[in-house]
């Protein structure tokens, strides 16, 4: 396994002791994800929420998640989640719930939402808690395939994301199939390498991972 660790206070990669970018530091240098329209008191909320719910359906996936002391906001999340799960027959990987990985040739971390098996095929699976996805989420998906078949030397296929509101409506599953969108990850990583190699300074937007 590789020598990876991962900072959560400082959300900072290091590969054998030397730090590495991280997927959110590219989006937000790259500008992979605007949110240029959306005012800021607007985005902490939809953060906060966000993280909320990523740590809500985390603790249910780990069957560590007491329901009684769940917030009323996020109850109708979780039971679209659970439903979700049934409807498009996915089965979680415990082991690979928001695990810290990154890519060994390409050298930058990342950390999926999950790992798991939809219709019995190993599978990126994003988890998006918005009314409206971007587009910079089939950069990720890429992302975060290709870094796990590097650091699990596994055969990870396909690539999805589902898409739950806040209201707790449960999206179609969608699944990213465009070859290209690998590719155009390399070329933003690429130009990221080149603008922090010489001196660039275009530090656009936050993401979470």
């Amino acid at each position: 396994m590789p020598n990876l660790t991962f900072k959560s206070d400082t959300h900072e990669y290091f590969l054998d002791g030397v730090k590495i970018p991280g997927f959110s530091e590219i989006a937000k240098v790259m500008g992979i994800f605007d949110f240029s329209n959306v005012p800021e008191y607007i985005l902490e909320t939809a953060r906060n929420f966000g993280d909320a719910a990523h740590y809500a359906m985390r603790l249910w996936d780990l069957k560590d998640l007491d329901e009684s002391t769940l917030h009323e906001d996020l109850k109708p999340c979780l039971e679209a989640y659970k439903q979700a799960l049934k409807d498009n027959h996915i089965e979680i990987i415990k082991e690979y719930i928001e695990q810290p990985i990154c890519s060994l040739i390409y050298r930058y971390g990342i950390t999926p939402d999950r790992i798991c098996l939809v219709k019995d095929e190993l599978s990126i699976l994003e988890l998006k808690f918005v009314s409206v996805l971007q587009s910079g989420v089939a950069l990720q998906t890429a992302a975060q395939k290709l870094a796990a078949n590097e650091f699990y030397k596994t055969k990870v296929k396909r690539r999805f994301v589902l898409q739950i509101t806040r209201e707790g409506e449960a999206k179609p599953l969608k699944e990213y199939k465009e070859k290209g969108d690998e590719n155009a990850w390399l070329c933003f990583l690429g130009s990221y390498n080149w603008l922090k190699k010489n001196g660039g300074n275009n530090e656009k937007r936050n993401h979470r991972d």
